[in-house]
């Protein structure tokens, strides 16, 4: 689905309902994950000719994932409750992160193709955590996951 599709189903999802949508969110939110997730992997396979192009897409991808969230899905979990504006604030400051780690893979300029590599590699762990971590963490919050201790 086109990321503005995506945008626009989010937004439709949260007027519908009274609150936060945690169960169509979350859905959302994963497939996302998902579609992102099989880009790294793609990165993986894919000749060196062809790892800039997928680079690239991974860089608009998750700009565009992350835009969703912070104009949809965090102010309205923000709003649900103190342990909702937690995660967002958690969440954004991950965000924040990989949004400093893409700027800085944009604007490399070295012939050190190992360290670029180890760099988007580093980047690709943090956005994986990031996911694991957001997506437990609206399930908790949806009183589909495991309770916070």
């Amino acid at each position: 689905m086109p990321a503005e599709s995506r945008r626009k189903n989010v937004e439709e999802r949260t007027r519908q309902t009274d609150g936060f949508p945690f169960v169509q969110v979350i859905e959302g939110v994963k497939d996302d994950h998902a579609r992102i997730l099989n880009l790294f992997r793609q990165f993986h396979s894919a000749s060196e000719d062809n790892r800039r192009k997928i680079v690239d897409f991974i860089f608009q991808e998750l700009e565009t994932h992350f835009a969703m969230e912070e104009e949809w899905v965090y102010p309205a979990l923000a709003e649900s409750g103190i342990e909702g504006k937690q995660v967002a604030q958690g969440a954004l400051a991950e965000h924040a992160a990989v949004k400093t780690a893409i700027g800085k893979l944009r604007n490399i300029e070295s012939d050190d193709d190992d360290a670029i590599d180890q760099s988007f590699e580093n980047m690709m762990q943090a956005v994986r955590q990031h996911f694991e971590t957001e997506e437990r963490s609206l399930m908790r919050l949806a009183g589909k996951g495991p309770k916070k201790t």
